[in-house]
């Protein structure tokens, strides 16, 4: 069950699936830690802190992830692993996702992934450069 569904999760999400990054902002440390107490991260400190996931945890991310995609409700295609295609769509620096149904694609660095608007499957071939 996912128990908080918002941004500030979502970023600590990334990035402790990146194994990287931590946190300073007060709100987003109280939620990371606890993230950390519902066994859903565990906190590995060497020089700054550093978050992965526990087992519960990355199932926890692939509920998160789910829910995730039907709030938007795109298709993005996948690559030859049956994994999301970041480089489906590639302008310059800028990389990230392209929907099957709609064409919509986003910069995965520019963008997150929570902000981005829903599929609308009767437009074609939707294309935003950043």
């Amino acid at each position: 069950m996912i128990k908080y569904f918002d941004k500030i999760t979502f970023e600590i999400l990334q990035c402790a699936k990146t194994e990287f990054g931590h946190y300073e902002d007060e709100e987003s440390l109280k939620r990371t830690d606890e993230l950390v107490s519902d066994g859903i991260l565990k906190d590995e400190e060497w020089k700054e802190r550093s978050l992965r996931f526990t087992d519960e945890g990355k199932e926890y991310y692939i509920q998160f992830m789910d829910e995730l995609q039907k709030k938007h409700g795109h298709q993005w295609e996948k690559d030859d692993d049956g994994e999301i295609n970041i480089f489906a769509y590639s302008s310059g620096y800028c990389n990230g996702p392209l929907c099957e149904r709609c064409g919509y694609h986003f910069c995965k660095h520019c963008v997150s992934e929570f902000d981005i608007r829903h599929c609308d499957k009767d437009h074609v071939r939707y294309t935003e450069q950043y």
